[in-house]
């Protein structure tokens, strides 16, 4: 083999070396690009899906604000009366799974599951009570004159709770107590999420607080 056929061979073996390393370098870029982007992907989809959650819960603190705010209801803080019930708590025409007046020491002064709710496997007030006690004993201390709201597990099943001292129309007095509004997140719940975003999200509760798995 002559010097010009030798200096030809290495010259296509290099070449040949940097074809395949090229392409190596090159394919890993490409996956690592495509990782990046499902990664990023799927964080705007739990962005997206988180941001509906809050408003699924805003909505639900949006409808406990004229019932805590409220002269009949402060009244029946104090007497209990069966006219208000009668009236107000028999037939109830909000979606939701559980209506819960606490007293000033925490506890239940009345309570009702409504709907499917009534299922005995759901949460009852005072499971509600156990798992706000959990929180913090004196957890109504938390609460605030606006009220708080969230996503809380309660007997091992997500929802969505606002909170609102129990006050007069015009505000005025100190509070007689506490009333809470929950909704199960459930498989409607799942369905609004869907509608929401056109993801496909699973909400479920871990631990203490709860987790969202989404695919699009």
């Amino acid at each position: 083999m002559n010097l010009r056929t030798k200096v030809i061979w290495s010259l296509a073996l290099v070449l040949s070396v940097t074809i395949c390393s090229v392409w190596v370098i090159g394919n890993g870029s490409i996956v690592k690009s495509f990782e990046d982007l499902e990664r990023s992907h799927a964080n705007r989809s739990m962005q997206q899906v988180q941001g509906s959650l809050r408003h699924m819960v805003a909505t639900v603190h949006g409808l406990s604000v004229d019932w805590s705010d409220w002269n009949d209801a402060y009244q029946f803080m104090k007497d209990k009366n069966s006219e208000f019930i009668a009236s107000n708590l028999s037939v109830l025409n909000l979606k939701l799974n559980l209506v819960t007046f606490f007293d000033t020491k925490g506890s239940v002064f009345y309570g009702k599951s409504v709907g499917s709710s009534r299922d005995p496997q759901n949460p009852t007030s005072n499971d509600l009570r156990l798992a706000l006690e959990a929180i913090d004993p004196h957890w109504q201390g938390l609460i605030g004159s606006a009220g708080r709201s969230g996503l809380l597990k309660v007997k091992n099943k997500l929802m969505m709770l606002s909170a609102r001292p129990i006050r007069r129309t015009d505000l005025s007095g100190p509070s007689r107590g506490t009333l809470v509004f929950g909704k199960l997140v459930d498989a409607q719940s799942h369905i609004d999420l869907w509608e929401m975003t056109r993801i496909h999200a699973r909400v479920s509760p871990v631990g203490d607080g709860g987790t969202v798995d989404s695919t699009s």
